[in-house]
């Protein structure tokens, strides 16, 4: 028998521009984003960071970071 159950997880962290930017470049996905789509001009990451400081967030002002966290555990029968 599966038993599930949801339980909301939202981590949150304040970072810099430049903290975000070296966390969202650790994301394998983004690297495979990006290496699809390289011919269409800049990286995500930097057409996001574009539109931060075009709405007026400044390098060393913290932004507040949020995500989600989904997981999946499993007991063994005994």
């Amino acid at each position: 028998m599966i038993e599930t159950s949801v339980h909301p997880l939202l981590l949150k962290k304040a970072m810099t521009l430049g903290d975000l930017e070296a966390y969202l470049r650790t994301w394998s996905s983004l690297h495979k984003y990006n290496e699809e789509h390289r011919e269409e001009g800049k990286d995500v990451v930097e057409e996001l960071l574009e539109r931060m400081r075009g709405r007026g967030w400044g390098e060393g002002e913290k932004v507040e970071a949020a995500w989600e966290v989904g997981m999946v555990m499993g007991k063994k029968k005994m």
